[in-house]
């Protein structure tokens, strides 16, 4: 007896604009498998100096479909969101399994992310150097600190002062 390969294909599926997640769900309460790959960005809040973490589609107005040519096309079409499927000819443009998966682990590794790096983070207390500025090379000792700055305690010539850096001006002490 030979085993026939899966008549389910992966296709690409063009959506409305922003509405590749509702077009994802509507394809899963109706029993399709589907995959919509996302990325995190960062992007920060006007008016004020916070950022929120977005997770924002990978190929905008495009998922992925895994179905059945003949029996979930017509499915496919009853979705309002899914304005078309990527054909050739006329015909479904397949898409491989194998870069499917790709994807998917390049996701999961977190490959497309857009998050900006943190650089160290310091806490009241620590000891730290100050490497830009007037203050170049001095130790201190960090008193408080907030997203973008920190007050610090800097001894100079004997005595102790206080003075607001900002938080990418500070390295770790040695």
């Amino acid at each position: 007896m030979t085993a026939h390969p899966s008549p389910l294909q992966w296709v690409a599926l063009y959506t409305r604009p922003k509405c590749e997640r509702r077009a994802a769900d509507a394809l899963h309460r109706s029993g399709m498998v589907s995959y919509l790959p996302r990325r995190l960005d960062e992007r920060r809040v006007r008016r004020t100096d916070r950022t929120r973490v977005l997770e924002l589609p990978l190929f905008p107005r495009y998922l992925f479909a895994r179905l059945n040519h003949h029996a979930d096309l017509y499915r496919l079409h009853q979705v309002p969101e899914i304005e078309a499927v990527l054909s050739n000819n006329g015909s479904p443009l397949r898409i491989p399994s194998d870069a499917i998966e790709d994807l998917m682990a390049a996701q999961d590794m977190g490959l497309f992310d857009t998050l900006r790096q943190r650089g160290p983070v310091f806490a009241a207390g620590e000891h730290v150097r100050i490497a830009e500025g007037p203050f170049s090379n001095f130790p201190a000792v960090i008193s408080s600190i907030s997203a973008s700055s920190a007050r610090v305690i800097v001894s100079l010539f004997g005595s102790d002062a206080v003075a607001k850096i900002p938080v990418k001006a500070l390295r770790k002490a040695a």
